[in-house]
């Protein structure tokens, strides 16, 4: 679906809920707070950063603990079968690289391995 076609019927919604009159209001409201939360979470990232650096060189010393953490984190646990658990040992890093657009980001599994 189409950025316009999810904002026509984004629109179309608020005039069920609010009425014809005030929709639009409630539109541009929640489109600038959809904005501030975007930068927010933008301004979070790169504040972020130093100490994302220092996790990943603490659980360097840490044997296994990309295994332990991706295992036990009931979230992420589902998709690492069990038959992979060996070769997340194997992990000396993890780490998520955000694009231009911040929704947007690759997940790095990092080992010395290849």
């Amino acid at each position: 679906m189409s950025v316009a076609d999810q904002l026509a019927l984004r629109t179309e919604a608020f005039k069920d809920v609010f009425g014809e009159e005030v929709a639009p209001a409630f539109l541009e409201l929640k489109e600038q707070m959809d904005r501030i939360r975007y930068e927010s979470f933008k301004a979070s990232i790169a504040a972020l950063a130093p100490s994302q650096a220092k996790v990943s060189e603490l659980s360097a010393k840490v044997p296994d603990f990309w295994k332990h953490s991706l295992t036990n984190c009931s979230e992420l646990a589902s998709h690492f079968p069990t038959i992979d658990h060996e070769a997340l040992g194997f992990l000396s890093d993890v780490n998520v690289v955000h694009k231009e657009d911040i929704r947007e980001y690759d997940v790095n599994f990092v080992t010395p391995c290849f």
